[in-house]
């Protein structure tokens, strides 16, 4: 016969048992909503860490300069470009930019198309406090000086992709007196651009004296990234410095580390790449694989190759990967979860189970909004739920 005491533990244990049954019974993804508030508090308690500090962007990178000179942040066209000799670079960027004469937040353009160059400028100018605008490559014509003007750039830096010099040639005359730099193009005199490719040559990469961004705060702009335009001329986004913190700290909810590889194949103008995977690594000292277009037949194929651990994907992107023949190596990957927007369910569960993903999270959320919905419960179909408690 149990005593006394035990059938007071035993009742308490059953009564604990039937409230738990209970809010299951009401609430069925209470333990769902209980790890989004664990994972959510932590990137908020690092959020909110970074904004006292005045931990911005550019300090996060330099950290991880300090932290890991030798290892690679960024691998591209199976060249590997360690944090040390891309602060090289930003180093260079800075010392150039510095004669302009800018104030901090004064915004600088970026016609730049996926490679290394990008990341470099982009950080090369936060040095100094500069804003950066990310121009899509693809635009031309109004749409193109509309968002120069919107942004009140003060400089254009064009990539060295031939495709895009001409884009900027057929406005030039609508842009009156902006400069106009060229990455990778040998230039004539006279032709009205000055070439990147020399400065940078001749340009020593001392480093840059961070008390000239003193005057940066949480409000300063970081960047502007533009909405695509479908409902009309794109719109820039202000990334604020401490929206861009935020940002940092999104793939904190699935514990994103230093030892992690993304690999990203969408453009960096865009805030998948240039805001999620280019921040988020940044912050933590992690490596990105980065390509400089989508490619169906090299995606696993780069990814098998550089041991990548996350991928991020948009849209249809899954679609056509699925659209790929079969290979025995389909599962022979490291990757430990996929984190993207726009995969329907009619592909879901054949790019899951074909490539043996383990993980997928799929999230919804706009560069203008103020938050987002996210899955990290691996719920088929699902971009995250509405909670009472969230």
């Amino acid at each position: 016969m149990p005593s006394k005491k035990d059938k007071i533990i035993l009742g308490a244990a059953g009564a604990v048992g039937a409230g738990i049954m209970s809010w299951r019974a009401f609430f069925p993804w209470i333990g769902y909503d209980l790890k989004m508030i664990k994972h959510g508090k932590r990137a908020g308690g690092r959020i909110m860490k970074d904004i006292q500090n005045q931990r911005y962007l550019i300090n996060m990178f330099e950290e991880a300069v300090e932290k890991y000179p030798k290892k690679p942040f960024i691998i591209f066209e199976d060249r590997v470009y360690t944090y040390e000799f891309v602060n090289e670079q930003t180093n260079r960027v800075a010392n150039i930019a510095a004669q302009w004469g800018f104030k901090i937040g004064e915004c600088v353009a970026l016609m730049i198309e996926n490679e290394p160059a990008f990341i470099w400028t982009f950080l090369g100018l936060q040095k100094l406090g500069i804003a950066v605008a990310f121009i899509n490559f693809h635009i031309r014509g109004d749409p193109l000086v509309h968002t120069l003007r919107a942004c009140e750039a003060k400089v254009l830096i064009i990539g060295q992709g031939d495709y895009i010099l001409p884009k900027v040639e057929e406005v030039r005359g609508q842009l009156g007196d902006l400069p106009l730099y060229v990455q990778g193009q040998n230039l004539l005199p006279g032709a009205g651009y000055v070439a990147w490719d020399e400065l940078m040559r001749t340009t020593l990469p001392v480093p840059m004296c961070r008390s000239v961004r003193a005057g940066m705060t949480p409000t300063t702009p970081c960047c502007y990234i533009f909405t695509s335009g479908t409902t009309g001329l794109p719109k820039p986004v202000i990334i604020t410095q401490v929206k861009a913190i935020s940002i940092s700290k999104f793939f904190q909810l699935f514990d994103y580390l230093p030892t992690d590889i993304v690999y990203t194949c969408t453009p960096l103008y865009h805030s998948a790449a240039g805001g999620l995977g280019l921040m988020n690594t940044i912050d933590q000292g992690a490596t990105m694989v980065l390509s400089r277009k989508f490619s169906a037949s090299h995606f696993f194929e780069d990814i098998r190759k550089h041991n990548v651990t996350v991928v991020q994907y948009i849209g249809e992107l899954c679609r056509y990967v699925l659209a790929v023949p079969k290979s025995p190596l389909d599962k022979v990957h490291k990757v430990r979860l996929a984190i993207g927007a726009g995969l329907r369910t009619d592909i879901w569960k054949q790019f899951e189970e074909r490539f043996g993903i383990p993980w997928i999270i799929e999230y919804f959320g706009m560069t203008e909004g103020t938050a987002a919905l996210m899955n990290l419960e691996n719920k088929f179909g699902a971009c995250g739920r509405m909670s009472p408690f969230l």
